[in-house]
């Protein structure tokens, strides 16, 4: 396993924080297993707090995800997140519980998949896997329980940041 540490900024800003643990790397048993929580730091915690804590089930050899669930925190939202996707019958199958409204049954629709897809947690390990190289666009198709999106991620550049190890190269993605 291994842990994967993102700082979140918006603008001059540091919002947050997400960090990802690759709980289970596969080693032949399926499915492998991430967990990932989201957490506003700072400023932006003034402005709208969020604590998300996130558990992704995937196929380590294809990185297509079988499942996710979510817990989220913002503000005055908690929700509890369970969403399976059935590549075999290409649907993702949500069930949301509203965890203000605890008496209400969970919501629960199901929408079509184009088979594979990744979901917010998985789309990470699904772009390592790629060759990244400036000037190339990858493309994903993401779920998150409603329509599934083909998203388009350029690498736009390379750069060199500071991290707690010091400086070190990396590469800009940007989703469209």
């Amino acid at each position: 396993g291994e842990t994967l540490t993102f700082d979140v900024n918006w603008s001059v800003f540091n919002a947050g924080q997400v960090v990802a643990t690759l709980v289970d790397p596969g080693q032949g048993r399926m499915p492998s297993e991430i967990r990932a929580t989201a957490r506003s730091q700072g400023f932006a915690s003034l402005l709208f707090k969020v604590e998300d804590t996130f558990t992704s089930y995937f196929d380590p050899q294809t990185i297509c995800s079988n499942r996710i669930t979510k817990e989220i925190n913002e503000r005055s939202k908690h929700r509890k997140i369970d969403i399976v996707f059935d590549e075999r019958r290409g649907l993702a199958l949500p069930d949301e519980q509203d965890l203000n409204k605890p008496g209400d049954p969970p919501k629960r629709v199901e929408n079509k998949i184009p088979g594979c897809v990744e979901d917010i947690v998985t789309a990470f390990y699904y772009l390592r896997r790629h060759d990244l190289r400036v000037g190339h666009t990858i493309q994903i198709a993401m779920n998150d329980g409603g329509e599934s999106h083909d998203v388009d991620v350029e690498v736009q550049a390379r750069e060199i940041i500071q991290t707690s190890f010091g400086k070190r190269k990396a590469l800009r993605l940007e989703p469209k």
